[in-house]
């Protein structure tokens, strides 16, 4: 009820702000929702990776869709808290939800990656074995073993040039900032209340033991540097699946699929009905 009221509640000009700082990867992700699964399987045949990827491609679309409605929400709630409710500013109720919300887009931003990196391979026809001496016990990240292999393999390629926004300053600091939040204790911003490490707090000053009482954790990051980090890491992320969108239908013109961008429409080619799939079966 909070999220629904809150937005709705929002005035003009911050609706108008929170636009600004957000991508809109729905575009692309309604073109490809718009094409018939059954043209690339009946025009690509059997042994074509055409269908595979545009699925990979539209999960990668749908995910970062659904990252940026939350960093959406991570601002609205900030604004909300802070400024236009009856009672703000109220930082605490400001800090907690807007960490929710961009914590979840953080999230759901890193899938995408992943799906991009399975849309990477499926598209290049990249094997299993050669993405191996890419890999390295640290990672289990598909989307850094296929962006080092691009890097080393294939550095003039249009799709190693679109990705490279993923080895920004901004990814590593919210992959970090992600790792943590899975796999250590989630790091400490600048939030109201107290937040404390996973260690003894106990101390040993001239041969005696010490114990500070009370008091705040430095933070790892302020709330502020997150929205930052992850306002430009979403924009980059959206012009790149934009463009990777666009090579997809380059390649589906070789099967005779045409997107007519000024009439907003996919056209299947002519004689579809009569043209028998390479290597099947009508």
């Amino acid at each position: 009820m909070i999220n629904q009221v809150m937005f709705l509640n929002l005035s003009d000009v911050s609706k108008n702000e929170i636009s600004l700082k957000v991508p809109n990867s729905g575009n692309s992700l309604n073109w490809l929702a718009n094409i018939d699964q059954d043209w690339i399987d009946h025009l690509g045949g059997p042994k074509s990776n055409l269908p595979i990827a545009r699925v990979c491609l539209e999960d990668a679309l749908s995910f970062a869709c659904q990252a940026e409605y939350a960093l959406t929400q991570a601002y609205a709630h900030l604004i909300w808290f802070q400024k236009e409710s009856s009672d703000a500013p109220n930082e605490s109720c400001a800090h907690h939800y807007c960490r929710f919300y961009v914590d979840d887009a953080i999230l759901r931003l890193f899938s995408a990656a992943e799906h991009v990196a399975n849309f990477i391979v499926v598209s290049l026809n990249i094997s299993k074995d050669e993405l191996k001496s890419e890999k390295d016990g640290n990672t289990r990240s598909r989307a850094v073993t296929v962006g080092k292999y691009l890097a080393k393999q294939m550095p003039d390629s249009p799709i190693t040039k679109i990705v490279n926004c993923l080895h920004s300053e901004e990814w590593e600091l919210l992959r970090k900032y992600r790792n943590d939040w899975i796999h250590n204790k989630p790091q400490i911003l600048d939030s109201p209340g107290l937040d404390y490490r996973r260690k003894n707090r106990w101390v040993t000053v001239a041969g005696m033991k010490m114990v500070a009482l009370g008091g705040q954790q430095a933070p790892d990051q302020t709330l502020d540097n997150i929205l930052e980090k992850m306002f430009k890491a979403s924009r980059d992320f959206s012009g790149a699946l934009s463009k990777l969108t666009d090579i997809f239908f380059q390649e589906l013109e070789s099967l005779g699929i045409r997107r007519d961008i000024d009439a907003e429409t996919i056209i299947p080619p002519d004689d579809y009905w009569t043209r028998f799939p390479p290597d099947g079966i009508f």
